[in-house]
Parts: C-alpha cells; sequence; structure tokens
C-alpha cells in the first residue's frame, strides 16, 4: 500500500497583488462626465430667470433688461405703460388698443391666465415662452410641441401675423408651438397667433428678441418693433414673482362681459398715464406717471373687506429647485453607475498568479478519479481513459492520432493478428456501467498499449 505523502510547501514568496483597471475606464468617463456636467451648469446658469429683477424689464439697462426696446417703442409714438401688478395690467388693457406683453407668464396666477380671454378685440397679448403648465392653466388653445438646447435664428416663412410681414430672421425658435384650432405660425413654430374667444393671444418662442444684449442681432428689432408697436399703448407687465390670484366676486353674474369687478387681491387701482398705477384696496391710489390714477376697484366694486384671496397655484419640488441642482444630480447619479460598472468586474488582460503549493500529479489524477467516482460517471471516465490512450495506440500502429477507431482496430490485428470486432470493443464499443467494468476497461486499455508498443522480438535478442 503506498502511502500519499503530505505535500511540501514552497517556500514562501511574496504574491503580486494584481494592480487595479478599474481607473484606465473609470477616469475617461469621469472626465467625459465632469465636462458634461460643467456643460449643463453653465448652460442652466446662462439661461434667464424670470424672477431676476432685470428679466426683459422696461427700466433695465441690463443684458438681460429691455430699456432700449421701450425706448425704440416710444421714439416711434408707443405709449409704454409699465404696470408692476397684473391685476392693474389686465385693467389697463382692457380698455383696449392696446398690446399686453407678459414676459414671465409662469408668475402669473391661474386666475389672471384665464382673464385673458375676456380681454377686448382692439387688445394682443405677447405670451413670451409659455410652457405646457401655463397653457393649461390658462386654458389657451395652444401647447408647447418642442423645446431647443439653445435659441436657433430662423425665417419668418411668409409671416402673416400683423406686424411682422416685413420681419426678417430673428432668435425666436427656443420653444415651438401648434395651435388646437386656426392658427397662424412664423418662424418655424417660434411664433404662433391664434384667435381666443375674441383676444388676439400670441405666443413667442423665445425671450432673446427683446433683451438689450440681444436686440441688434439679425432683425430682432425689427421683429420685436413690429409686434409690439401696433397699438398706440403697450402694456408691459413688470412681474417677477408670484402673486396671489384675485378675490372672487360671489355678486358677479356667469358669462357676464367685462373685467370682474375685484381684480387685485384687496382691489386695484387702474393707471392710465404713463407712469404705474396701484391701488391700496381702500379707495386711495397712488401713480408715478404724468397722468392720473382713479380709485382703487375695491371701493368701486363695492367688494368687502373681509374676502380672501384665491391661493396661489403651489409650486412644485421640480419649480422649487434651481435646475443646475438637477443638472448635477444626474451627472452625480451617472456617476456612480459607472464606477459600479467599473469595480464589478475588472477588465483587461488575464493576471498570472503564483500558486501558493505545489500538487503532485499522482494526487490530481487521484482526486479527479474520486470526483468521476462520486459522481457515478462511468460513461465519462471511459472518454476521458479512450481520449488518452487512443491517440497513442494510434501513432505506434503508424496512423495519425486522430485517426477513426475502426481503423485503428484493423491496424491492430492486421501487424499483431486476432479480431478487430475485439480491439474495436476496447477503444470504442464497451460502455461500463459499473466499478468493476471501468476498472476492467482500463487494464484492456493498458494491455493493449503495451501490445502495439512492444519492441519485436528479434530486437529482444540483440
Amino acid at each position: 500500500m503506498t502511502v500519499l505523502e503530505k505535500p511540501v510547501p514552497v517556500a514562501a514568496k511574496p504574491v503580486a497583488k494584481p494592480k487595479r483597471r478599474w481607473h484606465r475606464i473609470a477616469i475617461p468617463f469621469g472626465v467625459v462626465l465632469a465636462l458634461i456636467v460643467a456643460t449643463l451648469v453653465l448652460h442652466s446658469l446662462n439661461e434667464p430667470e424670470v424672477d431676476d429683477p432685470d428679466f426683459l424689464s422696461p427700466i433695465s439697462s441690463a443684458g438681460l433688461g429691455s430699456a432700449t426696446l421701450a425706448d425704440r417703442l416710444i421714439e416711434r409714438g408707443v405709449h409704454v405703460e409699465r404696470q408692476t401688478r397684473t391685476s392693474d395690467a389686465l385693467l389697463s388693457a382692457y380698455q383696449g388698443d392696446a398690446t399686453l406683453l407678459i414676459p414671465a407668464p409662469e408668475l402669473m396666477h391661474r386666475d389672471y391666465l384665464r382673464m385673458l380671454r375676456s380681454m377686448p378685440p382692439s387688445t394682443r397679448v405677447v405670451l413670451v415662452e409659455p410652457d405646457n403648465g401655463v397653457l393649461t392653466r390658462s386654458d389657451a388653445p395652444i401647447e408647447q410641441v418642442d423645446r431647443r438646447w439653445a435659441t436657433a435664428v430662423v425665417p419668418p416663412g411668409g409671416c402673416v401675423v400683423t406686424g411682422l410681414t416685413q420681419a426678417g430672421p430673428a432668435a425666436v425658435r427656443h420653444s415651438a408651438y401648434a395651435a388646437f384650432d386656426d392658427g397662424r405660425y412664423c418662424y418655424e413654430q417660434g411664433v404662433v397667433a391664434v384667435r381666443w374667444q375674441l383676444t388676439e393671444l400670441i405666443a413667442v418662442g423665445s425671450a432673446d428678441p427683446f433683451r438689450n444684449d440681444r436686440l441688434d442681432e439679425n432683425d430682432n428689432l425689427g421683429f420685436a418693433l413690429g409686434l409690439l408697436g401696433q397699438q398706440p399703448k403697450l402694456v408691459w407687465l413688470d412681474v417677477h414673482q408670484t402673486e396671489p390670484g384675485p378675490k372672487v366676486d360671489p355678486n358677479a353674474s356667469p358669462g357676464s362681459d367685462g373685467v370682474p369687478p375685484s381684480l387685485a387681491p384687496g382691489g386695484g387701482g387702474t393707471g392710465d398715464g404713463t407712469g404705474e398705477g396701484s391701488g391700496d384696496g381702500q379707495g386711495s391710489g397712488s401713480g408715478s406717471g404724468t397722468g392720473q390714477t382713479e380709485q382703487g376697484s375695491g371701493e368701486a366694486s363695492g367688494q368687502p373687506e373681509e374676502d380672501s384671496a384665491s391661493p396661489p397655484d403651489p409650486p412644485t419640488l421640480f419649480d422649487a429647485l434651481p435646475p443646475w441642482f438637477w443638472a448635477t444630480l444626474a451627472g452625480l447619479a451617472l456617476l456612480v453607475v459607472l464606477l459600479a460598472v467599473a469595480a464589478a468586474r475588472r477588465l483587461g488582460p488575464p493576471v498570472a498568479e503564483p500558486l501558493p503549493f505545489r500538487v503532485r500529479g499522482a494526487e490530481t489524477v487521484l482526486g479527479r478519479a474520486r470526483l468521476y467516482q462520486r459522481a457515478g460517471a462511468m460513461l465519462s471516465g471511459a472518454q476521458t481513459m479512450r481520449r488518452t490512450v487512443g491517440p497513442q495506440i494510434a501513432v505506434a500502429v503508424g496512423l495519425p492520432p486522430t485517426a477513426e477507431a475502426e481503423a485503428v482496430a484493423t491496424a491492430i490485428a492486421t501487424q499483431h493478428g486476432g479480431d478487430p470486432a475485439d480491439y474495436l470493443a476496447v477503444l470504442a464499443d464497451d460502455l461500463p456501467k459499473k466499478d468493476a467494468e471501468l476498472v476492467a476497461l482500463a487494464a484492456r486499455l493498458d494491455a493493449l498499449l503495451a501490445l502495439v508498443t512492444a519492441p519485436p522480438q528479434g530486437e529482444n535478442r540483440g
């Protein structure tokens, strides 16, 4: 009985740790991701914010302001009336023969937006880049169908909107719109005009044509003057924060014509001068222009003082946080995913590692045999032996290692005599089903290999 010796461990050698190659993938992706995030942040910072006091303000000379456009309109004889409350702007525009410019419609209350349909036919209402939220709250017959990464300069394309027929290419296609009913389209749907009941409603897809720093580019100035200079009066709503809605008049009859008796929270005056007008709801009014201001609509309508204003639309979480925050959050999430992918599987060629100890060949054979025995894999064991011994027998009889079993059996019978069927049974046909049969097959393969490799008797004599 052979006693198996314990494996002798090889002298301890420092095992080289495989180099981590995840950084080869993570670093390029990280650089690209950082560039994307930086681009998104810079783009977000470059986008104008409607709550900026300079945004399209007729008294601001900043790049986002519109003082230059207001001066050009005044030079053309247009009376520019700046209003800082939505209620006052609606009351003034309702007098007719006016253009109502709303640079930040998203700051208007839902009830004020719906009052725009009550404007007379001689009033043109211009909304600057309203989104679908604004259009849905107002029930306007327009929808936003596209929004670009940056504003595009587009030609008018046969525009038939009054005031824009002679205008040239302008930077107005940041958003594109479509009308539910018949609409007049210009500038590749960057401008759409519809009749909303009696009101002429126009949606403009970008604020660029009204800004001081973009006014001289292309024909932005001609576009803005033609759009806003068709009426003798321009009511410019200069609001940069969300206002509460109007009071609800319980005595107003449904479907009655005209502006509701109370438009402003607590009542509001109407400014008919050149400046801005405001009322305090107690019957007093003040005007900063050269004209006179009427009494507040609170007293004129007999509106009870205890009436409460309609609450403004609650902002969503997406609106409460700036766009750059969401862009940065998305970039960080993508970076986490890329790092997880890089850490999950190491890419690159296989790394050779030294074995911790050596294993004798006899032990490897014995271990593999025991695995076959435990699994009951008789056929697999027989095939393994035949794949090992068969090529040796074929070479011994002068055939290639890949020769078929029938050819090898025939060659053995020719050279050494005997029945080829017996040799074929050993080489291929016999299928052992028990351990004893497998052991017998191994013995017959060894005997056959010894037969074909034995030297001739004449060589033994020498």
